[in-house]
């Protein structure tokens, strides 16, 4: 028994990545806190992020969060 680095690794065929990938920021009229530490999945059209550690610097404070937040994507193409 033993950890991750105490086992042999080998490495397999080389895939090509054909995958496309284009970052596009949109506006939104909320503002909401930076999260640090939460889950997000896409379903559908649909972006939903779970929890995370919020820091609120107006008031030093550092929150936890169990807010289910849901952002539309097919709203903002």
């Amino acid at each position: 028994m033993g950890n991750e680095s105490s086992a042999p690794i080998t490495y397999g065929t080389k895939l090509l990545n054909d995958v496309n990938v284009e970052w596009k920021k949109v506006e939104m009229e909320a503002k909401l806190p930076s999260r640090d530490g939460h889950c997000a999945a896409v379903v559908a059209n649909k972006l939903y992020v779970f929890g995370g550690v919020r820091w609120l610097s107006d008031i030093g404070e550092v929150t936890e969060s169990n807010e289910i937040l849901v952002f539309d994507v097919g709203k903002h193409k």
